[in-house]
């Protein structure tokens, strides 16, 4: 009977879903954790991204500082259709435009990642090192700016340098750091 008192006390004390959790610092949902938004506001969420929130219908930056710890389980996402907010359209980048300040994008399934000091680029993922789908061959960095959007990307094109250079599955793609 202690885990159903404790469950209680964590139901009585915690913040439920959609509620600030900056003072209580922890939450009633199985798998969230309290993140901070800013000075005064903080929400129990499954997961966080430092910069704006598309599916957030405010377009201020989260620091997503961690409050307190994550409540233990499984987050449930079913049934969950989250959707981009207004502001997305007006203040997100275009696929192809430098996100470097957005630090969000208009496609959906794309958040914003970092390659460079200088740029910037919407995509559905990122892993350090040659992006085949970058005309620029020089290695990225994928430091993610912001959440994803909602919604599924459109697959990109490979780009033209990719053929010359890098490796077959029959060769090994250790000293070019890419394969085709």
């Amino acid at each position: 009977s202690a885990n159903i008192t404790e469950a209680d006390e964590v139901k009585k004390q915690c913040s439920p879903a959609g509620a600030n959790c900056n003072v209580s610092q922890c939450c009633q949902a199985a798998g969230t954790q309290c993140y901070v938004k800013g000075d005064m506001y903080a929400s129990c969420r499954g997961q966080c991204a430092p910069g704006p929130d598309p599916t957030d219908a405010n377009p201020d930056p989260w620091s997503c500082n961690k409050l307190g710890k994550r409540t233990p389980g499984h987050l449930s996402t079913v049934g969950w259709e989250p959707k981009a907010a207004q502001w997305v359209w007006n203040r997100c980048s275009n696929s192809s435009d430098n996100c470097l300040k957005s630090a969000c994008c208009k496609a959906g399934g794309h958040a914003c990642f970092k390659k460079n000091n200088t740029w910037a680029r919407c995509k559905p993922s990122c892993v350090d090192g040659p992006d085949p789908t970058d005309v620029d061959i020089r290695p990225w960095k994928c430091e993610q700016l912001g959440g994803k959007t909602p919604g599924n990307p459109v697959p990109a094109q490979t780009a033209s340098w990719v053929k010359g250079i890098c490796a077959t599955s029959k060769e090994s793609c250790a000293d070019v750091q890419c394969c085709k």
